[in-house]
C-alpha cells in the first residue's frame, strides 16, 4: 500500500499491490486506487526463480482492458553477486521484444567496484554510455560518482551520490551541477529514511512522497518483491526481510546498519 497527501495535506491510500505464487513463479499486479475506493489495473509482473535467484522479470501494462508486454529483464549470478542484466522492450511496437540495454557489475574481493552500462545508439548497436565508480569507507558504500561520454568519447563528471548516517536516521544526497541551481551550483535531492528500534525500516519520506511499512512476524521475501536487484547492491536502506532465499549481498544487515 502506498500513500500520499491530499489537497489538504491528509495521508491517502493510492496505489496496492496483490501477489500471488505458483511454482517457481511471482505474479505481481498494480492496482490504482481512486477516491471512491475502486481499484483500476495498471501493470502486472512475472517474476521467475531459479536456484532462489531472480533470473528474469517480464512486466505487462493494462491498455485498453487488454495485457500488453512492456519489458523484460534478465539477470546473471555468481554466487550472491550481481554481475549483469539485459533488458528488452518492443522497440518497433510490432509484438516482438529485442535488446535494448545492458548492465555488467564488476567485483574485488566481492566488493561492488564498478558499473558498467549500455544502451542502444542510433545503428541499433549496444555502446557503454554510463560508468560508475563506488566509493568505500571501509567496507561501507559512501557514495559513488556517475560519468557519461560526451561527443568526443571521453568520461566526463555526470554526477555524485552520498550515502550520510546517522544513529538510526539516514539520508541520502544525490548532487548534480547545472540544474535546479540552488547552493553552490549543486541541486540536491534528499529522502530521508527512518528505523525502528530494531533498525528495521519503518518509513521513507522525500519529493515523491510518503511510504510506511509495518511487519509481520515470521520470515518472508519482501525485498525480492518490492525491489529490483540492480538496486538492493548499492546499500540502499531496504525494509526487511529474512528470507534464507535472499538474492543480493545484504550490505545493510552486513554493516549493522
Amino acid at each position: 500500500m502506498e500513500l500520499k497527501p491530499n489537497e489538504n495535506q491528509e495521508w491517502i491510500e493510492t496505489f496496492l499491490t496483490k501477489i500471488t505464487y505458483e511454482n517457481n513463479l511471482i505474479f505481481l499486479k498494480d492496482y490504482e486506487i481512486e477516491s471512491d475506493g475502486d481499484t483500476i489495473p495498471v501493470e502486472k509482473t512475472t517474476m521467475v526463480i531459479q536456484d532462489g535467484l531472480l533470473s528474469e522479470e517480464l512486466n505487462y501494462d493494462f491498455i485498453e482492458n487488454a495485457w500488453i508486454g512492456d519489458w523484460r529483464w534478465e539477470y546473471t549470478w555468481s554466487n550472491a553477486n550481481l554481475t549483469g542484466w539485459k533488458s528488452y522492450s518492443d522497440i518497433d511496437d510490432n509484438g516482438e521484444m529485442e535488446q535494448d540495454g545492458e548492465g555488467i557489475y564488476i567485483y574485488n574481493d566481492d566488493k561492488l567496484q564498478e558499473y558498467d552500462g549500455f544502451e542502444l545508439n542510433e545503428s541499433g548497436q549496444l555502446f557503454q554510455n554510463d560508468k560508475e565508480i563506488i566509493i568505500y569507507d571501509g567496507d561501507i558504500i559512501t557514495g559513488g560518482i556517475d560519468y557519461n561520454l560526451d561527443e568526443n568519447d571521453e568520461w566526463i563528471y555526470s554526477f555524485k551520490w552520498v550515502y550520510e548516517y546517522s544513529g538510526i536516521r539516514y539520508f541520502c544526497q544525490y548532487s548534480m551541477p547545472g540544474i535546479n541551481r540552488l547552493r553552490n551550483g549543486i541541486a540536491r535531492n534528499i529522502t530521508d529514511f527512518y528505523y525502528d528500534t530494531l533498525g528495521n525500516l519503518i518509513e521513507k519520506y522525500g519529493e515523491s512522497g510518503r511510504e510506511l511499512y509495518e511487519y509481520e512476524k515470521g520470515k518472508g521475501n519482501a525485498r525480492l518483491l518490492w525491489y529490483f536487484p540492480t538496486n538492493l547492491i548499492y546499500g540502499d536502506p531496504v525494509i526487511k526481510s529474512t528470507s534464507k532465499e535472499y538474492n543480493c549481498l545484504d550490505f545493510i544487515r552486513r554493516n549493522n546498519f
